[in-house]
C-alpha cells in the first residue's frame, strides 16, 4: 500500500497543478453562475484583487480557497488531482448544464465522460504542450473551461477524434500505448474515485471495483463482472443500443484500436506496479470481430 501512494506523490506534477488553480476557481464560479464580487465578498476580499486571482497575477491564500471550496460545494483536493469532480454519474441533470460549452457534434446523447478520456488528453499535452491543446479545442468549437471538470459528460464522436489527431500526428500506437497509459492508475485520471482504488491491493479486485464504477466513466457500453475468485475475473462489455449511430468500427484510421486501448488500459490499471506484470488478459469475445459483446478473462 505505501508503495502505491509514494509512487503517486512522486508522479504527481503538484506545481502543474498550482498553476492550474487560476482557470479552476473561474470555471466554477462561472459554471455556478456566481459573479466575482459575489466570490469576493465571501473570501473577504474585493472584487479587484478576485480579479486578479483569476488572472494568475495575485495568489489565492489558503484560508481563502477552503472559504471558496466552501462556498462553491467543491473538493479541496482537487487542486492536487488538477480538475473538480463533483463525483455525478452519468446521465443525471448536472452532467448536461455544460451544454453551452460543446459543439453540437459532441453533445448529442452524451454518454462519455472526460473522466474516461483523461489519459488521451494527458497523452496529448505531454506531447504537444498547453498552447497546441488549446489550438485544437478552438478549433473543433471546445472549451477549455469544460476540461476543468471530470465528470463532464460529451458524446463519443469527442474520444474518436482525439484518438484519430493522436495516431494521424502525435505518434499514439500500439506500442506507444504503454507510455500512454503508464500511470492509469493514478488518482489524477480518476478524481475522488481514484484514492478509492488506492486502498485496493488485490490487481482483479481494484478491476471489478472500476467496472462497477462505469457510472462514471461511460454509458455506451454496459459494464458487467461475470465471474470474480481469487484467480480470475471475467468481464463483460456491451454495446448500448442507443449509441449505435457512431460506427467507429468501420474507420480506417481507428480499425480496432480501441479494443486495444481498451485491454491495455484495464491491464495497466490492475497494476500499479507492473514492472513485473502477473496478469494475463485474454480477450474471450470480440464486438469489433462482430460477437454481440467483449468478453475479458484477466487471470494471475
Amino acid at each position: 500500500m505505501f508503495q502505491f501512494f509514494f509512487r503517486f506523490i512522486m508522479a504527481t506534477d503538484f506545481s502543474k497543478n498550482i498553476s492550474k488553480l487560476p482557470s479552476l476557481i473561474r470555471s466554477v464560479r462561472k459554471n455556478l453562475g456566481l459573479s466575482q464580487t459575489e466570490v469576493a465578498q465571501v473570501i473577504g476580499i474585493d472584487q479587484s484583487a478576485y480579479s486578479r486571482i483569476e488572472k494568475g497575477s495575485q495568489k489565492l491564500l489558503i484560508e481563502q480557497w477552503f472559504l471558496f471550496c466552501e462556498l462553491t460545494q467543491i473538493s479541496p483536493d482537487c487542486v492536487m488531482l488538477g480538475y473538480v469532480d463533483y463525483l455525478r454519474p452519468l446521465g443525471t441533470l448536472e452532467t448536461y448544464l455544460n451544454k453551452k460549452m460543446l459543439p453540437q457534434k459532441y453533445l448529442t446523447h452524451g454518454g462519455t465522460s472526460l473522466r474516461k478520456v483523461l489519459p488521451l488528453v494527458d497523452y496529448f499535452h505531454k506531447k504537444v504542450g498547453e498552447k497546441k491543446w488549446n489550438d485544437y479545442l478552438n478549433s473543433h468549437g471546445l472549451s477549455s473551461d469544460f476540461f476543468n471538470f471530470i465528470d463532464h459528460e460529451m458524446n463519443l464522436n469527442f474520444e474518436v477524434d482525439l484518438t484519430k489527431e493522436l495516431i494521424q500526428h502525435h505518434g499514439l500506437n500500439r506500442q506507444s500505448l504503454d507510455q500512454a497509459l503508464d500511470l492509469v492508475w493514478m488518482p489524477k485520471f480518476h478524481g475522488q474515485l481514484g484514492y478509492q482504488y488506492l486502498s485496493i491491493t488485490d490487481p482483479l479486485e481494484r478491476v471489478r471495483s472500476l467496472v462497477s464504477n462505469q457510472r462514471f466513466y461511460e454509458t455506451a457500453f454496459q459494464f458487467e463482472t461475470l465471474h470474480i475468485s481469487a484467480k480470475k475475473l471475467e468481464v463483460a462489455l456491451a454495446r448500448d443500443s442507443s449509441f449505435e449511430q457512431f460506427d467507429y468500427r468501420s474507420d480506417s484510421i481507428l480499425g480496432d484500436f480501441l479494443c486495444q486501448y481498451r485491454k491495455k488500459y484495464l491491464l495497466k490499471f490492475a497494476e500499479p506496479n507492473h514492472d513485473q506484470p502477473k496478469i494475463k488478459l485474454k480477450e474471450l469475445q470480440c464486438q469489433f470481430k462482430g460477437s454481440a459483446e467483449c468478453i475479458y478473462q484477466m487471470t494471475l
